[in-house]
């Protein structure tokens, strides 16, 4: 894994830590080229909430997926894909069988 692409996910760690995390997120990976090479065209996220989220406030889910998307171009000058899944989709595609790196919890 590249230096920048180390450097991204401290960022990204630290912007998670300093934000807060809405409860109903479970999980937050890096995915796709990002991981692979020197300097991406773009980050691709991909966010995992609680099932029963989209009952109970799904738009601090969305406001938080915005920020992180902020943040992430104003610090990397990149632009980001951020996918967003309940636990029962991410496991109903394919998404869990991808290449990723666990940002949060880590």
């Amino acid at each position: 894994m590249s230096k920048y692409i180390t450097m991204l996910e401290e960022m990204m760690s630290d912007t998670l830590l300093a934000d807060g995390v809405p409860s109903q997120i479970k999980s937050i990976f890096i995915f796709g080229s990002s991981l692979y090479v020197k300097i991406p065209n773009d980050i691709d996220i991909l966010i995992i909430y609680q099932s029963l989220a989209i009952e109970n406030n799904y738009n601090e889910i969305l406001d938080y997926r915005n920020l992180l998307a902020d943040k992430i171009n104003y610090m990397t000058n990149l632009t980001s894909d951020i996918i967003i899944l309940s636990e029962k989709e991410y496991f109903d595609t394919s998404y869990y069988k991808l290449s990723k790196k666990q940002i949060y919890p880590h």
